[in-house]
């Protein structure tokens, strides 16, 4: 079984999305820019949503040729 970039990747970069929201994105909110942390966040989950997809199907279409080249 081949490692799970699909799955490790996203949640690290999650856990990196998580902290600079609490860094920065407290200080967003006070000085009134809602609008702009509610984007950044909305578009930062919708690239990790994607680059999961992305990888996921990287790793099966892997997977399938790797199987050709055996059969």
């Amino acid at each position: 079984m081949r490692n799970k970039r699909y799955i490790w990747l996203p949640l690290v970069l999650f856990a990196y999305f998580l902290f600079m929201t609490f860094r920065f994105g407290i200080g967003m909110i006070h000085q009134g820019r809602i609008l702009a942390f509610t984007l950044t966040c909305i578009a930062e989950v919708a690239v990790l949503v994607l680059l999961s997809i992305s990888l996921r199907r990287r790793d099966r279409l892997r997977e399938r040729r790797d199987d050709i080249k055996k059969g």
